[in-house]
């Protein structure tokens, strides 16, 4: 089985770092995905995803990321 997913949006806010007691990095953040339609009259609706970067890439977006920044990013996804 596959489980991958891509997501193309802009950061709610400012992504938060954090450390694990195991000394492991962990970043969290939303992303916000415009819908690509919308009915006549009513303003365009985004869905939200919460997401978990790790290690390494948890030190990269924390310092190279910021609230309204585009980003693209797969992974997997647990729900």
């Amino acid at each position: 089985m596959l489980n991958s997913i891509t997501i193309h949006g802009r950061l709610t806010k400012n992504p938060e770092v954090n450390t694990t007691p195991n000394g492991i990095l962990v970043c969290n953040f939303t992303v916000a995905v415009d819908r690509s339609f919308s009915r006549q009259g009513e303003e365009r609706k985004a869905d939200f995803f919460s997401c978990t970067c790790w290690r390494g890439l948890a030190a990269r977006d924390g310092k190279h990321f910021a609230k309204g920044k585009e980003i693209l990013l797969t992974g997997e996804m647990q729900s």
